[in-house]
């Protein structure tokens, strides 16, 4: 937390000189906090921050990557139809498509299953 934190001062300082001159600089503040969110697996966070920055660097990917890990936890965590939305979206990143196709799978089978258990 100490880490993100320092990297948010440095962009509220930066951010309150001229923008214009420390534009790099402010952008690397906050690719390094969407890093930091990430390596934390706080993904609704990252993918916000790099957003905000998303022609810097490989920002756009790490939004996809970022998708990708937290539709993997959803999956892990059972909340199938949320994990197979998050995979439709980013169908061309990694094996999302695979995925995707297996959830849907997985919830057909578990509504299947709740009919013949009513």
């Amino acid at each position: 937390m100490k880490k993100n934190s320092k990297y948010e001062d440095a962009n509220m300082i930066y951010s309150e000189l001229d923008a214009g001159k420390y534009t790099a600089e402010i952008q690397e503040c906050k690719y390094n906090i969407a890093n930091s969110y990430m390596s934390e697996k706080k993904y609704d966070d990252a993918i916000k921050a790099y957003t905000e920055i998303a022609d810097y660097s490989d920002a756009q990917e790490k939004i996809d990557e970022c998708n990708y890990l937290y539709a993997c936890e959803l999956d892990e965590q059972g909340d199938y139809k949320k994990a197979k939305k998050i995979f439709t979206y980013i169908k061309n990143y990694k094996e999302s498509s695979e995925k995707k196709h297996k959830l849907k799978n997985k919830c057909l089978l578990i509504e299947l299953m709740l009919v013949i258990w009513q």
